[in-house]
């Protein structure tokens, strides 16, 4: 599960090394703008989200937030109907950081089809949320290590602790 070679082969991506496709969001997280991209064998230090339309695809990769103030794992879709494709990745916060925020590990945001196969997936105040309509698939992953959120923002009378793999509320998603 998730990305299986060896690290230090991957291509780096953070705040010092961004390709054309990517900006450096106010919080430190990697904002993908452009429409259709995908990334390959790489090493991103940040969270990363998705705002552009079209197809988002990750493959074979690592993506480790933690390393700014960034909050975010993976945030794909702010526009309905893209899709986002995340397959063979592994997806943890920095070891030796504290982990901060009530981000999961993948959220969709918008209205877009998702697949998350075959990766792992740890470190965020939750696993996979998947809202939307649209045909998803979040299949063969692991999800562990989850930590918890204290916060008052579900209930304003207590704080509220959680800790959840997945939540789909969408009508066309499946679980495998």
């Amino acid at each position: 599960m998730g990305f299986t070679g060896d690290e230090s082969t991957l291509s780096v991506i953070d705040a010092d090394n961004l390709p054309p496709l990517l900006h450096l969001g106010p919080t430190g997280v990697l904002e993908v703008r452009d429409a259709n991209v995908t990334l390959d064998h790489v090493y991103i230090r940040g969270g990363v989200d998705v705002y552009g339309g079209g197809n988002f695809t990750l493959t074979n990769s690592v993506v480790e937030p933690g390393w700014g103030s960034d909050q975010a794992h993976v945030r794909c879709g702010r526009i309905d109907g893209a899709t986002c494709d995340i397959e063979n990745t592994t997806i943890r916060w920095k070891a030796g950081v504290p982990q901060v925020g009530r981000d999961s590990v993948v959220t969709a945001l918008a209205d877009v089809s998702l697949t998350i196969a075959n990766d792992d997936l740890s470190g965020g105040a939750g696993g996979v949320i998947v809202g939307s309509t649209q045909p998803s698939v979040v299949k063969h992953n692991y999800i562990h290590d989850l930590w918890t959120s204290t916060d008052n923002y579900i209930h304003q009378d207590a704080p509220v602790t959680r800790i959840l793999g997945w939540v789909m509320t969408g009508r066309s998603s499946r679980l495998q």
